[in-house]
């Protein structure tokens, strides 16, 4: 799973939703197209795909961090780059006021 899919299933289930519920119709946006077929014969998604523009905003808005981010980061890096990445977001998830 990509980071594009894991966040927007993520958004889908904070808005009290279940990502792989499939909805009527093609998805349309970044990704056009169906993952099942309905009984009666209509194409389908699964609801996580309706939350792919609002994922890659998301992500996006991530791109630069905040300062105490950076420190954070460089306080964890042992060489490893996932344990930055993680410092990283736990302090951008601890800098809500």
């Amino acid at each position: 799973m990509n980071m594009v899919e894991k966040v927007a299933r993520a958004l889908c289930v904070a808005c009290g939703n279940d990502p792989d519920r499939l909805e009527p119709g093609n998805c349309v946006g970044d990704w056009e197209g169906c993952d099942a077929v309905m009984p009666n014969g209509d194409p389908s998604h699964f609801m996580w795909r309706s939350w792919v523009s609002e994922a890659k905003a998301a992500i996006e808005a991530m791109r630069d961090p905040t300062d105490v981010m950076i420190g954070c980061g460089i306080l964890a890096y042992d060489g490893k780059c996932e344990q930055s990445y993680r410092a990283m977001i736990d302090a951008a998830l601890k800098e809500v006021k």
